[in-house]
């Protein structure tokens, strides 16, 4: 059942931001499947953070930032070249191992061969969700640019990357003319 405008109104005056995380703590974790069942306003479908599930047939792990690996994203340490690959379901790696995806394989290569930049470490982060559009990974890296600090960008589109996605309102409805 849906709730009343004038009760969704009452709670957004009268709870405490804490209550209102716990809200949405309590509703993001009773779904099942990798998604949340809250969206992200800025961006529209997200995966859960720090979850186990099999997606089209593949075995995937996400991290802290919601995304494709085993390793949490954390802010760039010093000594670190970083690569952000952007994207969507090319980018997570649907249907096939996370370390036969494009950004592992660089990475792989990068560590293998010792390759620097000025003396830097080259680092990989794969930032992309199955579905995304175009405009959801700009936006995705947009609010997140301060925390990932990339050196340099490499946007993977397909042709489905510019077409109308899945998204969210500013009123928090759920869209599908997000671009």
């Amino acid at each position: 059942a849906a709730l009343r405008p004038e009760v969704i109104a009452w709670i957004a005056t009268h709870l405490s931001d804490e209550e209102r995380q716990g809200i949405r703590a309590q509703v993001s974790s009773a779904g099942a499947g990798m998604f949340q069942q809250i969206p992200d306003a800025s961006v529209g479908r997200v995966a859960r953070p720090d979850w186990r599930t099999v997606y089209k047939e593949a075995e995937v792990l996400t991290n802290n930032a919601g995304m494709r690996s085993k390793t949490p994203y954390l802010p760039k340490p010093d000594g670190v070249f970083r690569i952000i690959c952007l994207g969507d379901s090319f980018v997570f790696g649907a249907a096939g191992k996370e370390e036969d995806r494009f950004c592992e394989q660089m990475q792989a290569f990068y560590t293998d061969k010792n390759v620097r930049v000025n003396g830097k470490r080259i680092e990989t982060l794969a930032l992309g969700l199955p579905s995304w559009n175009t405009v959801q990974e700009a936006d995705y890296l947009s609010a997140r640019l301060d925390a990932y600090a990339p050196d340099v960008v490499i946007l993977l589109t397909v042709q489905n990357d510019i077409t109308d996605s899945a998204g969210v309102t500013e009123n928090g409805e759920l869209t599908t003319e997000y671009s």
